[in-house]
């Protein structure tokens, strides 16, 4: 039914060594049978250890004077037929030109409230501007700090701030400020959205264009790079809804500092667009406006044997644009890659197709040593390989003269070494193409400095790479792979927005300094290919959200650029794709406000311009045909990188707790639909501990399966596996929720009167109740314990940094402390109750109401619903101090059983 993998079972095999079933799975197993069976021997802790296969399982059993009747089994559940996807190649696509709108007495005005008194940071760019921001801030009775960002990121983290104000630098100058301007807005970010949460926050950027975003056709004297400033503004304010987000863009040519900062501040305390141009007292929004595709085209830009340089044009959607300009203009085409050049395909690989032949046949040739993980990765060479010879060659068949050059984009020098040598064998260079790009996908908070240069440096300094080394040919066309994430901004995505905000701005730049050249930056919106995957596929068919064709954006890109260059050519467009019915939404065929079109576009920011680095980039996604899953995460666990195992020993040995488990999985789940919130989990379930001595380390992965939409919801069913011997081991398991919106946290549930329990943390670990050191101590103070459940104040976990040497988010998606100690507390109910210990097994349903538990702890109410010799059910409610819902646990279930007790004194790891 779940689509995983199963194997038949036979009474020969063993329990632990065929099966996986270790120990503490085996009590559940065997307490479930003797509820179902409960004429049969009771399974004491000694006959449990002398049952090691299956037939003596049965064995035993058969030795029962009666024996319950079998249930029927149900029918097997019908594989439904998967939906064919034909290739369309008449779409037509919905083309959409930028246009400064002057604001003035057109919008509605309503203010934006900041409290007397307010802090507000000015990040200094050293000018006349920024002193007089100061200024008049402090005329309006605020409490302004002004400062590099240097100096502001030096500052201890504010407990609450006001506002923040980024101003970007004057004069042109490298992408440093960029990143800086990123390090600051995440360093600020929680002051503002508790600032936000309990009145008012603004987060305010400035760019240095012309006023209008670079669409006001002046000589742009401007700084291009400052244009990515609107990017990081765009996401900010789609990831803090309770931050007022604005990116404001002055005329760099006004020195009137006095007007430009007055504006600056009134916009700051002013709803309405995102985006606003300010040149001197006009307001400029940007609006959309659809024009016809099949207007464009008419002219032949490239001749025959043209030299065009190409990045990541080898594979996914750019190749399908390299195919379509050989097939119209025969050029010669130099691809940039950062994969080795493309060989011939060995004759043992050649002619299979199938997955899993192919990975036998990978298997065999090297000489049946390998790993997996070895297997695995030759494999996705080898279809990377694939992929560039079949592209390489339909170019080759079109009429192309095609060169493969293996070269990173970002590494300027070598770029410019691979065009010298281009020019001095092909022939002067006439064209350039930079579709390159990678992705990383994470919130603000939890985006790494790391993974923001890499998808940063591959767009804008590969393009600034390419750029420079062409800057003395005379180029006939230049098209950029943009992405409408940079337009609208898009959960995740920060640094992919500000990327092609700076793409969109240095084409308008080129497009000024070569007035004889068609320029173009396209903002794609997601293509059916390249990095969108399956999973992006379905997000983006909940979102309603149409996808580009290959062939029909390869088309529309050949008339784009054989469109005439010159004046009034838009530079920056926007191409969307019609969505299932093939009609495009209404208020895409109109001029229309930005302001109006962010919001319903809200998630609808992917494209697909993608390279050969764009694999190192994404989360794991190995899609296996064969099973239907994907490898999301793949984590190396060891006492050494996770040092808060030596405080969760069972038996002599390290246990991941499940509550860790619980995190891996979310995370899993999060990787393939970046964007989305995790809401919670139904149907976990514990199969078999990861269970590690004190030197050893086991690789861990979590697979997911083919998301399903349920009532708004997204449902990602996902396992965390290992592999022994070479054999699949499941480890646990659910389905996750996530959504756009977290739920809505509803009253908490009626409270039984608990016999008063008044014990303190020292007494609660004192003992060998619990075998949890100190990590896991967590239990602050119990409030009472009876038959009806038991109640306590607890703590709540660390930063991850703590807990993990290389943790995979800043911050957790769950609170794994809390819910261990939810399981503790159960224990604790269970040797309380029953002189018994207990561990987790399964739980119906889990939600979280907060992205976030407090920081202060939480208070923990379990409910016993159903209790049994061996089993019990509890529902379990988080509460925050304030008497709020933080989360809730349904049906939990654990086993009780007195095989546990050795188990649990053994708590030293050897």
């Amino acid at each position: 039914k779940t689509g995983y993998p199963v194997e038949m079972l036979g009474l020969e095999m063993g329990m632990d060594t065929d099966l996986g079933i270790d120990s503490i799975k085996r009590v559940e197993i065997m307490s479930a049978l003797q509820t179902a069976l409960p004429e049969a021997p009771e399974v004491k802790p000694n006959d449990l250890g002398a049952l090691q296969t299956l037939q003596e399982v049965v064995d035993f059993l058969c030795d029962a004077a009666a024996s319950s009747a079998e249930p029927a089994s149900p029918a097997p559940a019908q594989a439904s037929k998967p939906k064919s996807e034909s290739p369309v190649t008449n779409q037509r696509l919905d083309r959409q030109v930028l246009t400064p709108v002057e604001l003035n007495g057109h919008h509605k005005q309503e203010a934006v409230s900041l409290k007397a008194g307010a802090q507000v940071w000015i990040a200094d760019d050293g000018s006349e501007l920024a002193r007089e921001l100061e200024k008049k801030l402090k005329r309006a009775k605020f409490a302004p700090q002004r400062g590099s960002i240097a100096s502001l990121l030096g500052k201890d983290a504010p407990d609450s701030l006001d506002a923040l104000i980024i101003v970007g630098p004057e004069n042109e100058t490298g992408g440093e400020f960029l990143r800086d301007a990123f390090s600051l807005i995440q360093f600020a970010g929680p002051a503002l959205r508790k600032s936000g949460s309990l009145g008012g926050s603004a987060l305010v950027t400035v760019s240095r264009l012309d006023g209008a975003f670079g669409l006001a056709e002046l000589n742009g004297n401007g700084n291009p790079l400052t244009g990515g400033l609107a990017g990081l503004t765009k996401t900010a304010r789609h990831e803090w809804s309770e931050v007022h987000c604005k990116a404001l863009d002055i005329d760099a040519e006004s020195g009137d500092a006095k007007t430009a900062a007055r504006a600056i501040i009134d916009e700051m305390l002013r709803e309405g667009p995102v985006e606003v141009g300010l040149a001197g007292k006009t307001r400029n929004a940007i609006e959309l406006q659809s024009t016809s595709i099949d207007s464009l085209g008419g002219g032949k830009p490239l001749e025959a044997g043209d030299v065009v340089i190409v990045s990541g044009g080898s594979r996914g959607v750019t190749a399908s644009t390299a195919i379509a300009l050989a097939e119209e203009f025969h050029p010669t085409l130099v691809l940039l890659g950062r994969s080795e050049a493309p060989q011939s395909e060995p004759d043992w690989l050649a002619g299979l197709d199938k997955e899993s032949e192919i990975k036998k046949a990978i298997h065999g040739h090297l000489n049946g040593s390998a790993g997996l993980k070895e297997v695995e990765r030759e494999y996705r060479r080898w279809m990377s390989n694939r992929e560039m010879n079949v592209n390489i060659a339909k170019m080759e068949a079109a009429g192309a003269k095609v060169i493969y050059r293996s070269v990173d984009v970002r590494d300027g020098d070598a770029v410019g070494r691979v065009v010298n040598e281009a020019r001095e064998e092909l022939g002067p260079i006439r064209g350039v193409v930079h579709g390159a790009g990678v992705l990383a996908d994470r919130r603000i908070e939890d985006k790494t400095a790391e993974q923001f240069e890499l998808v940063y440096s591959t767009k804008v300094n590969g393009l600034q790479a390419m750029l420079e080394a062409t800057k003395q040919d005379d180029l006939k066309v230049v098209a950029l792979f943009s992405s409408f994430t940079g337009r609208y901004g898009r959960v995740g995505q920060i640094d992919y927005a500000v990327a092609n905000e700076v793409l969109n701005k240095l084409a308008q730049s080129e497009a000024r300094k070569r007035p004889d050249c068609r320029v173009v930056s396209v903002n794609w919106g997601p293509w059916n290919g390249g990095m969108v995957d399956a999973s992006l596929r379905r997000v983006f068919e909940a979102e309603g959200v149409g996808l580009i064709e290959p062939r029909a954006g390869a088309e529309y890109l050949v008339k784009e650029l054989s469109s005439p260059a010159g004046k009034g050519q838009p530079v920056e467009v926007v191409v969307l794709a019609p969505f299932e019915n093939g009609e495009a939404d209404g208020a895409r065929n109109s001029v229309r406000s930005i302001a109006k079109e962010e919001r319903r576009a809200e998630t609808a920011g992917h494209d697909s311009a993608s390279s050969d680095a764009s694999a190192a980039s994404r989360p794991r996604s190995d899609n296996s045909a064969a099973t239907g899953e994907s490898i999301a995460v793949e984590r190396s666990i060891s006492v050494a990188n996770t040092p808060c195992l030596r405080s969760h020993v069972i038996g002599g040995k390290a246990v991941l707790p499940l509550a860790l488990s619980t995190e891996l999985l979310a995370h899993g789940a999060l990787h393939g639909h970046p964007g989305l919130n995790f809401c919670g989990i139904d149907n976990l379930k514990v199969f078999k501990g990861v269970m590690l001595d004190a030197d050893e380390a086991q690789t861990l992965q979590v697979v997911t399966q083919a998301a399903r939409q349920e009532d708004g919801h997204t449902i990602v069913p996902a396992q965390l596996i290992s592999h022994r011997d070479g054999k699949r081991v499941a480890h646990a398991g659910g389905d996750i929720i996530l959504a756009a919106k977290l739920p809505q946290a509803g009253a908490t549930s009626p409270e039984p009167e608990f016999a008063a329990d008044a014990r303190e943390h020292a007494e609660v670990y004192a003992g060998d109740l619990l075998f949890h050191g100190p990590d896991f101590q967590g239990i602050q103070r119990l409030e009472g314990c009876d038959e009806n459940g038991i109640a306590a104040q607890v703590a709540c976990a660390p930063a991850p940094k703590n807990w993990i040497a290389d943790p995979l988010r800043g911050t957790w998606i769950t609170d794994p402390l809390a819910l261990d100690c939810a399981y503790q507390m159960l224990i604790l109910w269970s040797w309380l109750q029953n002189d018994k210990p207990s561990l987790p097994t399964a739980a119906a349903s889990y939600r979280q109401f907060k992205r976030r538990f407090p920081k202060d702890g939480v208070r923990i109410v379990a409910r016993i619903t159903d209790s049994k010799r061996r089993q019990a059910k509890a529902d379990i409610d988080f509460i925050d101090s304030k008497g709020s819902l933080v989360a809730r646990m349904e049906a939990y279930r654990c086993v009780i059983d007195d095989s546990l007790k050795e188990a649990f004194g053994g708590n030293q790891l050897v």
